[in-house]
């Protein structure tokens, strides 16, 4: 079997076996551990959030997610306190923690994440040219019924 040579060959470093992509094991990790999740993303424009939907049954532990680019968005929605984004920067990592953590204050999920995006001025590729900070927030159970 090649897969699981490739397995053995690259240990923790590999994600999973024979699946097109990561979002597929991570609807079944979230499945096989009874967790749910919701995103809180900024940068992204909601791509976390396409990515998981798209794998088939993913609506058994992906329950919704914000898409919170402005501001005033991530303190409304999310309640992202003005202090933070004015210490750190809106595309800091403390603020991504603070949306994760306003994801989870949402009681339908039970692993919220946040993510941010913003340009790497070192990168000399287009296609890596962005800085990505994710954050994983686990809560409680998920709550029956949205």
């Amino acid at each position: 079997m090649p897969a699981l040579r490739s397995l053995k060959i690259l240990g923790a470093a590999a994600y999973d076996v024979d699946v097109p992509a990561l979002e597929y094991t991570v609807v079944r990790a979230l499945r096989e551990h009874g967790l749910h999740a919701a995103a809180a993303e900024s940068c992204t424009g909601g791509m976390i959030a396409e990515r998981l939907t798209n794998v088939p049954g993913s609506s058994e532990v992906f329950g919704f997610g914000f898409v919170t680019y402005a501001e005033a968005a991530k303190q409304k929605l999310l309640g992202v306190d003005t202090a933070v984004i004015e210490k750190y920067n809106v595309v800091s990592g403390p603020v991504a923690a603070a949306m994760a953590f306003g994801a989870a204050g949402n009681p339908v999920q039970s692993w919220p994440w946040a993510s941010r995006d913003w340009p790497d001025p070192a990168a000399h590729c287009p296609a890596s040219r962005w800085a990505r900070s994710t954050w994983l927030v686990p809560t409680p159970a998920r709550t029956p019924g949205i």
